[in-house]
């Protein structure tokens, strides 16, 4: 929690060294940090965020899994592909979200 933490304190100005603490927490086996984690990642890479709250939108851990779609929608808000294939999600709210964002898209 305490790198996270400073990694939070340190996203404004990311460098290497900044990178490489992010992506070690993205492999974190606890999912709050890795949903931390990733959601430092979005600005930067969003390719990997997006693969790291795909992963943990799978989470056995329904609140796991509602954050990371949550996030997921968020991270993919313009990607009307990706929204659709978050309708397919098993997790409710991540459908919602997914929801939300293609009616925004196609208004």
């Amino acid at each position: 929690a305490a790198r996270l933490a400073a990694a939070k304190a340190l996203a404004p100005r990311p460098d290497a060294t900044w990178r490489a603490l992010v992506d070690d927490l993205a492999r974190s086996d606890d999912p709050d940090i890795r949903l931390g984690a990733a959601g430092l990642l979005i600005e930067v890479d969003a390719d990997r965020a997006r693969d790291v709250l795909s992963d943990l939108a799978q989470s056995q851990n329904a609140a796991i899994r509602e954050q990371a779609g949550q996030q997921l929608a968020a991270a993919v808000s313009h990607d009307l592909p990706a929204l659709r294939q978050l309708l397919r999600s098993r997790d409710l709210m991540t459908q919602v979200q997914a929801a939300r964002g293609v009616l925004e898209l196609t208004r």
